[in-house]
């Protein structure tokens, strides 16, 4: 019964169905293991410089991955969630903090945090986004 209604809750949530097997699958979590996930058919990856994602992550930019929404599937745990001003929703865990995913109000991509990834150094940056934002010092990354 329990799987009939977590495979229900997320797919209405558009996250896919975690009672799934997935192969090739790539995984992730948070920092304190409250929280997996695993995901296949990434569509890229960018580091973004939005005042957002600053605020979020606490730092100068975030990397993320692109995904189909319902690619997505949570084995463990379940994600909070944090409605921006703008409409879009952060998920993160309520017990560690780790920013996990950003879900856009309107059409567009579903991504996932690359350092919430298991193996984040398979999947370095290929753009950046919202270079205006860029802080003044962050010169370091050039893509």
């Amino acid at each position: 019964m329990m799987g009939f209604i977590l495979q229900n809750r997320f797919q209405v949530l558009g996250l896919g169905n975690p009672m799934k097997e997935k192969t090739n699958a790539i995984s992730g979590g948070c920092f304190c293991g409250a929280i997996r996930y695993r995901f296949t058919e990434p569509k890229g990856t960018c580091l973004c410089y939005c005042e957002n994602c600053r605020k979020v992550s606490g730092a100068q930019s975030l990397a993320w991955i692109g995904i189909k929404r319902t690619e997505l599937e949570i084995i463990k745990g379940e994600p909070a969630t944090f409605i921006a001003p703008n409409g879009t929703t952060w998920s993160f865990c309520s017990s560690c903090g780790t920013t996990l995913f950003w879900n856009p109000k309107e059409a567009g991509p579903f991504t996932v945090t690359i350092g919430s990834l298991d193996d984040p150094a398979a999947f370095p940056p290929a753009d950046t986004s919202y270079e205006e934002d860029r802080l003044s010092w962050d010169h370091l990354y050039k893509p």
